[in-house]
């Protein structure tokens, strides 16, 4: 549905540059959606009134706080900002990593099938893992949801919030997201490794990297800009509780990262 926001958005943009007809112009456009509809335009930097319909009644912001979000992601981690899912490891000997391989996550919203690919090429060479593939979400808390939910899976919510969540925490590519999302990204990691001929003892899990090991590979997200704008195009409320979380120091919280925003 076309907001009201949009409506005056576009009025103003058709109208000539007179002082009253701003006004006429965001009162055309609001008057067809009803009387529970308020409008308000203002100078960012000065803050004169522009135009505005209704301007002293009360409403809901609904996803209209995404814009928040959205701007505080852009301003505290940059438009070309990215953030990095680690392979954490100790170092391949003649084509054997003794130990487990923690895939451990940043908080990258769409991580998907061709990071998990690009993660597995920097391996090229290993044949054997003697341990397991460990999904490390611990960059975030291990709440699933946002204030609205009781912390627990959310289906209306689009996936679980985890800092390790390949394609919204699902195990296979369109397979149903999973209440563990660490450890279904471990699994989905271990079957693409398989495939490329590496044979892992261990069954995936979830778990934490060890102190003291270095990482042996990574991959980096998409640039902020583009995860603002996976979010605020189709109102994403997934990706906007993933990008609260990780404006807060680890583990990044939603309570944390909205006293950021």
């Amino acid at each position: 549905m076309v907001t009201a926001a949009a409506l005056a958005a576009a009025a103003l943009t058709a109208a000539p540059a007179h002082a009253a007809q701003p006004q006429r112009a965001v009162q055309r456009a609001v008057e067809p959606l009803g009387k529970k509809v308020s409008v308000l335009v203002a100078d960012a930097r000065t803050g004169k009134r522009i135009a505005a319909v209704r301007p002293g009644r009360r409403q809901s912001l609904g996803s209209t706080t995404k814009l928040l979000t959205a701007a505080a992601a852009l301003r505290e981690l940059g438009p070309e900002g990215r953030v990095r899912t680690e392979l954490i490891a100790p170092p391949p000997l003649g084509g054997v990593i003794a130990g487990d391989v923690v895939l451990r996550g940043a908080g990258d919203p769409l991580l998907d099938e061709a990071q998990l690919a690009a993660l597995a090429g920097q391996l090229a060479g290993v044949r054997l893992i003697t341990g397991a593939i460990v999904g490390d979400e611990s960059r975030f808390d291990t709440l699933r949801t946002g204030p609205s939910g009781d912390g627990a899976f959310d289906a209306e919510l689009g996936g679980p919030l985890s800092a390790l969540a390949y394609r919204r925490g699902r195990a296979t590519p369109d397979g149903p997201v999973q209440a563990d999302p660490a450890r279904a990204a471990a699994a989905r990691f271990d079957d693409v490794l398989e495939a490329r001929g590496v044979t892992i003892n261990g069954v995936p899990r979830a778990g934490t990297a060890p102190a003291g090991v270095d990482a042996i590979g990574g991959v980096q997200s998409a640039p902020v800009r583009t995860l603002v704008a996976a979010m605020l195009r189709p109102s994403d409320d997934w990706i906007a509780e993933i990008l609260t979380k990780l404006l807060a120091p680890a583990p990044g919280s939603t309570a944390a990262g909205a006293a950021v925003v």
